[in-house]
């Protein structure tokens, strides 16, 4: 019987807010974000003005405290 060789689990590589911010307007809207589930999931917390996108200050603010586990 051959075993099979176990998939390495490689951990999800964030997404730069250029890469995720496809129609370079300067800001993330809530359909942007989707690319990203983490930031997706705290996008409401991470709008800190509530104008419903995100901002490139927003958007690094959020993704450093979500590096730090504490969104």
């Amino acid at each position: 019987m051959r075993r099979r060789r176990a998939t390495p689990r490689v951990a999800p590589t964030s997404r730069s807010f250029r890469d995720l911010d496809v129609n370079a307007d300067g800001a993330l809207s809530k359909d942007e974000a989707l690319a990203d589930a983490q930031l997706a999931k705290h996008f409401d917390k991470a709008d800190k003005n509530g104008d419903g996108n995100l901002s490139e200050v927003e958007y690094d603010t959020s993704h450093h405290r979500s590096s730090d586990s504490k969104y």
